[in-house]
């Protein structure tokens, strides 16, 4: 599994074209001398049923030697952090935004995984491991490739701030590619939208796609979606995306993450973690 700046890595287990990835290891056991904790975010709809998935594969390796507690953004962060302190906890392992947030509060000592995440913690929080939600740049063009192996040119328009991390990991997965990887930065939505009009303007068509990251900046689902998917079927490009769940809207494909693998795998990287015991 590829590394993210900060040790946090890829989810590079993915799905709509169903293709899970199995890795095979010797078995991690918890030092009982150790005290875990996991920090995740309440929610509901969907949402609800994806956190309880990655928190299964966590218990499946935490199960019985972890604490758990629930939170949400409107909590006091103090609530928290004072149930890591009061607990003890040395390894902790955090689900969303609500973790990162508590993140610049904790003690040194206590040694933080990040999990289901968009974008790397900000300056000033230190992790030992995670795993973003954004699926491998490199899975996403085996897939166009499959799929499409005509393609020449791929467009991707994302914030600097939010996604520059991942736009180092798709340029170098471009350069191995068999097309043109042309990125674009905007800081808004509608920067994005008046650079997603040039690009169209320019002249794409069956040998061109567009790529959506995971990006509040500069994808959304009302006004960005609806023109791309209009033009795409006008003009005959391809447009496919990090979030799955633009399959339904009509996009040629997204990447759908492994959630129970993710949370093992979280879980095995709190087992690795050397305390200052």
């Amino acid at each position: 599994m590829k590394k993210l700046p900060k040790k946090m890595g890829l989810c590079s287990k993915v799905l709509k074209v169903l293709i899970i990835l199995v890795f095979e290891a010797s078995p991690i056991y918890a030092d009982q001398d150790i005290v875990y904790g996991v920090l995740y975010p309440k929610s509901y709809g969907p949402y609800q049923s994806v956190f309880k998935t990655v928190i299964h594969g966590v218990e499946s390796k935490l199960n019985g030697v972890a604490k758990f507690l629930a939170t949400n953004s409107d909590d006091d962060l103090n609530r928290a952090s004072n149930w890591v302190k009061k607990n003890e906890i040395e390894v902790l392992v955090t689900l969303g935004k609500p973790g990162l947030d508590l993140c610049k509060g904790l003690a040194t000592e206590v040694q933080l995984i990040a999990g289901a995440i968009l974008s790397p913690p900000e300056e000033g929080c230190q992790i030992r491991g995670g795993i973003a939600l954004s699926p491998h740049p490199a899975s996403l063009f085996k897939v166009l490739l499959t799929l499409k192996p005509d393609i020449k040119t791929v467009h991707v328009v994302f914030n600097p701030e939010f996604n520059g991390w991942l736009m180092r990991y798709a340029q170098k997965a471009g350069e191995l590619s068999k097309f043109k990887l042309v990125m674009h930065a905007a800081g808004t939505l509608e920067q994005a939208a008046k650079i997603y009009r040039e690009t169209i303007d320019a002249g794409l068509g069956p040998s061109d796609a567009i790529w959506l990251p995971q990006d509040p900046y500069t994808v959304d689902q009302k006004t960005v979606l609806s023109v791309l998917l209009r033009e795409s079927w006008k003009h005959e490009f391809i447009v496919f995306s990090s979030n799955a769940a633009h399959v339904k809207r009509g996009v040629l494909f997204g990447l759908y993450p492994d959630f129970n693998a993710m949370g093992a795998s979280l879980g095995e990287m709190a087992l690795q973690v050397e305390t200052a015991q």
